[in-house]
Formats: C-alpha cells, sequence, structure tokens
C-alpha cells in the first residue's frame, strides 16, 4: 500500500517510513571549521504546502547520488529517511527535527505546489523586537539605504574584510546588517556600479547578532546567498509596494555616518523644519516636518493592530472564494500583491492624540515606533490581552505613552482649501533627553514671544479705542470753538499717537497714507487755531 503525505510538521524521530511533497528552499555546502576547501556535506532547506520547513542534510558520500534532483527550486516527493534532533550552533529551521538522507532514501520530481514561496521572510520589527537572539537562521528584504566602505579587520589571526549597510523595510524599519568577505565585496561592487534605481536586498540565512544591546544581521559564512534586485516574486512585491507607499523616501543609497549617536538624533530632528500642530493641520503642501508634542489621549474607538500581508505591509482582506461565492474564514488575499492566499501578521495601528502649546490632532504609529517604545510585537500584546479577557481595551503598556513628550517626524500628505487632514502617518519619533531639551528650550522662547506680542498688542488695541472716543468728542465740537492750550494739546496727542499706530500696525503703504491724512489734520488744526486768534 502506497505511503501517504505526511505535513512536515508532524515528522517525528519514531521512524523511518515517511513521505512528503516539498520544495527545495535552499541548498548549500558544509565545510569543515577548520580546512574549509573541504566538503563534509550538502544542506537543504525544504517546504511543504503549509509552508512548514525543515532542514535535510547529507554526508558527503551522498552528495553525488542526490545532487541532480536536490536544486534549488525544485518541487519534489522524498520518502524513506531518518529524522533526528535538530541541534546545532545555528539551525536553518525552528522545526525541532532535522531530515537525514541515507542511502536508500528515494527522490522523485513531483508536481508544482501553487502559491508556495521558497524564503520565510522576518519582518524587520519582530527581529528588532526579539528580546534573546534566535539562534536559526532568518531571511530578510529590504532596500538597501546606507553603505560604509569595505574594512578590514583582524578576525581569529585573519584579515576579514567586511562592509556595514542599512536595509529599509515598507514599514520604513531601518535594520542595521554587516556583511562578510565576498559578500561584501560583491554588494560593494553592485551598489557603486548601479544606475537603475533602489538596490533590493534579499538576503537567505542570516544570523542575528546582539552587541550592546542592539540587535543586528550579519551574514553566515556557508549559508548566506544574497539575491540583489533579482527577478523573483519577492523582491517583484516588494518594488510595487515601494511604489505604492506614500511614506518613503526618494531613491538613495547614502554613506553610513559614524555611529556618534547623540549627534545622529539631534541632526535628525533639525529646528529648522520644526512646525508648530496649528501649522502642520493648517499646511496645504505635501511635506515632512518635524514637530514637538505630547501624547495626551489614544482614540480608544479604533482598534489597535490590524491584519496585514507579511510581504508587503498593506491590510490583508478576506478571501473571496469565487467557486463557492463565500468569504472563506482563515483566508486572507492582498490587493497590492495581487495574491488570493497570503501569509499574515498582526502589525500595530495606533491612532493617538497629541497637543502642543498651539492645538491638537492625531497621529498615527505603526509597528517600528510602537515596538521602539514598548519592546513588544502586535502579536505578544494581543496575546497578552486575550490571555487576561482584555482584548477590547486599550492594553496598559499602551496607555502609559500617555503625557509623555516627543519629537515626531510626520508625513503632511497635503489637502485642499477648507479640508484638514484627519491623522498624520508617523515617519519617526525620538525621547532622547537632548531633543527634547531642544524643542521644549525653543517653545518656551516662542510662548514668551507670544506673550509680549499679546500685550502689546491688548495696549494698541486700548490706545485705538482711547483715540476713536477723542475723535467723537472732536466732531462734537463747534467748527469756531475757541481752540485752548488745553485741547489742543490733547488733539496734536492723539494725532500722534494714531500715526504710530498706523505705521506700526499696517503695511508700508498704509503707513504713508496715515502720515498724509495726518498732515492734513495738522494743517487743519492750525487753520482752526489761527481764526480763533483773530
Amino acid at each position: 500500500m502506497p505511503l501517504e503525505y505526511t505535513p512536515i510538521s508532524q515528522l517525528n524521530s519514531s521512524q523511518k517510513e515517511w513521505k512528503i511533497r516539498v520544495l527545495v528552499s535552499r541548498i548549500w555546502d558544509f565545510h569543515s571549521k577548520h580546512k574549509p576547501e573541504v566538503v563534509l556535506g550538502m544542506e537543504a532547506i525544504l517546504v511543504d504546502e503549509k509552508g512548514d520547513r525543515i532542514q535535510a542534510s547529507l554526508k558527503q558520500k551522498l552528495i553525488k547520488k542526490y545532487k541532480r534532483e536536490l536544486k534549488e527550486g525544485a518541487y519534489l516527493d522524498v520518502m524513506n529517511f531518518e529524522v533526528l534532533g535538530n541541534n546545532g550552533d545555528y539551525r536553518g529551521t525552528t522545526h525541532p527535527y532535522k531530515i537525514n538522507f541515507i542511502w536508500t532514501t528515494y527522490v522523485k520530481t513531483s508536481e508544482k505546489i501553487p502559491n508556495l514561496s521558497r524564503f520565510n521572510l522576518s519582518p524587520f520589527p519582530d527581529i528588532l523586537s526579539q528580546s534573546n537572539v534566535d539562534d536559526v537562521f532568518i531571511d530578510i528584504l529590504g532596500e538597501i539605504v546606507g553603505m560604509g566602505e569595505i574594512t578590514e579587520r583582524n578576525y581569529a589571526g585573519n584579515s576579514t574584510k567586511l562592509l556595514d549597510i542599512q536595509l529599509r523595510d515598507l514599514s520604513e524599519t531601518i535594520i542595521e546588517c554587516t556583511l562578510w568577505e565576498k559578500h561584501a565585496e560583491d554588494l560593494h561592487s553592485y551598489v557603486k556600479n548601479n544606475k537603475t534605481g533602489p538596490v533590493i536586498l534579499l538576503g537567505s540565512l542570516m544570523r542575528t547578532k546582539r552587541y550592546n544591546g542592539k540587535i543586528s544581521v550579519q551574514n553566515s559564512r556557508f549559508s548566506t546567498k544574497l539575491f540583489l534586485n533579482e527577478d523573483i516574486d519577492e523582491i517583484s512585491v516588494f518594488k510595487k509596494g515601494m511604489a505604492n507607499a506614500d511614506t518613503l523616501a526618494p531613491f538613495t543609497v547614502s554613506p553610513m555616518p559614524p555611529p556618534t549617536r547623540n549627534k545622529k538624533d539631534v541632526e535628525s530632528f533639525p529646528l529648522s523644519c520644526w512646525k508648530t500642530i496649528d501649522q502642520i493641520t493648517s499646511t496645504m503642501e505635501e511635506s515632512t516636518c518635524v514637530t514637538f508634542a505630547s501624547i495626551v489621549a489614544f482614540q480608544k474607538e479604533c482598534r489597535w493592530w490590524y491584519l496585514g500581508c507579511k510581504g508587503c505591509c498593506s491590510t490583508a482582506q478576506p478571501y473571496f472564494n469565487p467557486v463557492t461565492e463565500q468569504i472563506e474564514p482563515n483566508k486572507y488575499s492582498c490587493d497590492t500583491c495581487e495574491k488570493d492566499e497570503i501569509t499574515t501578521i498582526l502589525r500595530y495601528k495606533v491612532q493617538v492624540k497629541v497637543a502642543d502649546h498651539t492645538g491638537s490632532t492625531c497621529f498615527l504609529l505603526f509597528d517600528r515606533e510602537v515596538i521602539q517604545l514598548i519592546h513588544k510585537s502586535a502579536y505578544e500584546l494581543l496575546e497578552q490581552q486575550v490571555q487576561f479577557n482584555r482584548e477590547g481595551e486599550i492594553p496598559q503598556e499602551l496607555m502609559d505613552l500617555e503625557g509623555r513628550k516627543f519629537a515626531w517626524i510626520i508625513r503632511v500628505k497635503g489637502t485642499e482649501k477648507n479640508y484638514k487632514q484627519p491623522s498624520f502617518n508617523v515617519i519617526k519619533l525620538t525621547d532622547k533627553p537632548e531633543v527634547i531639551h531642544r524643542f521644549q528650550d525653543n517653545v518656551t522662547m516662542e510662548v514668551a514671544t507670544h506673550s509680549d506680542l499679546a500685550i502689546s498688542s491688548s495696549t494698541c488695541s486700548a490706545m485705538q479705542v482711547e483715540n476713536t472716543s477723542s475723535e467723537a468728542n472732536d466732531n462734537d465740537l463747534p467748527s469756531s470753538s475757541p481752540m485752548t492750550p488745553t485741547t489742543k494739546r490733547q488733539r496734536s496727542h492723539n494725532i500722534d499717537d494714531e500715526g504710530i499706530q498706523e505705521s506700526s500696525t499696517k503695511p508700508k503703504g498704509t503707513s504713508k497714507m496715515a502720515k498724509a491724512e495726518s498732515g492734513t489734520k495738522v494743517r487743519n488744526l492750525k487753520k482752526e487755531s489761527t481764526k480763533a486768534k483773530h
């Protein structure tokens, strides 16, 4: 009786008589640590129709027998193999077991498995929010937005070349990445010679590292493979997502600055780009600007998370089956990726009310900013809320942000006249003391200046009322009334005040007219005075 196909998730070490249908995601040779030129075996990552992954190993003597069938992108039926514990310093998958090919393992080509990705892409916010660095290889996808120069470092007694780069995903999260040796040289050369637009990098089977509390990604010596602007589905979807995003900056690969963090934070939030909330809500031009405001409330009627497409961050849509003409439960599609079935991920979309000394408005915070503040992914936080039966409430970790002041970089889309943008997407934020102090000092100066102007304006208004009253009294006097010295001084004083007030509050042209009118009044008063004497 033929063997039934077993899902990868159900494989265990209880038997050898297994049968699986898989896509070969990746293949690499395993070399001796002390003699890199010696190949000890071959490793592979296999994926089944459910997207579950398992690592497979072949000893050196079996490579020749299976190398023809085991090719990246091939669809295979694999039968009769050992299942062993998945141990080692770095593992290709999170599966507790791995496959070990033996001489009697049978491999044959199978039909294609639809809608299956070779790569298991890790969202950048999830990588950065890791409390502990996992010892499992990851796949990453992003646009290269920063690159240093190749340097040499002494490692284990040998001189080694390395290159630091920065990658940005569609949520605008940026992650640091270090490449070594040939990977560093190949990527540096490609970026320097690229003239055709942004460089999208898909790094397969990378390692995560933590140094001084900061997470970064590095290539592995043997397993890592880099795909630069290659014609594969994942890169194509990413480029389409870039075209649809309105917050991503234009293409550029910036030289990576030296690690002077405080200075970088200050320069990232320049006072020259600062706008108040009132200015932001009134502008009709598309722009990116800096503001300084406090979180005063959370929009509790809005859900703080959303179900997004893992490939492009867009909101996942319930899948409508045209055959049954019904929405299928637990199935989702993506309009941006133009795929009927996608892998989904929980992401933050938190709407907060912020205020400064001029007004208030709403900001939208997404994965990168929220994880930066509370160091938890949306999945972790929702799981916690469900556990304590509080899924309909705003989590306390978010509520604790109320009252805190931040410098914000936000995207203003621009609006038509008489229409106010309801909310603004946050691109970046910080509460670093050196940045907050600069903005706080600037706000204090502006408030003080406005207070002085308000007092001055109030004084001028009082003078204007007094002058108007005096002019009314003057008009009540008969034209032949004698001009006493007191009356003359009062009129002259009022006229002088009127001239000063006009010249200080009106445009230049109006001031000249005011002076001319004042001159005419003075001449008329002189005539009246002369008549009175006679």
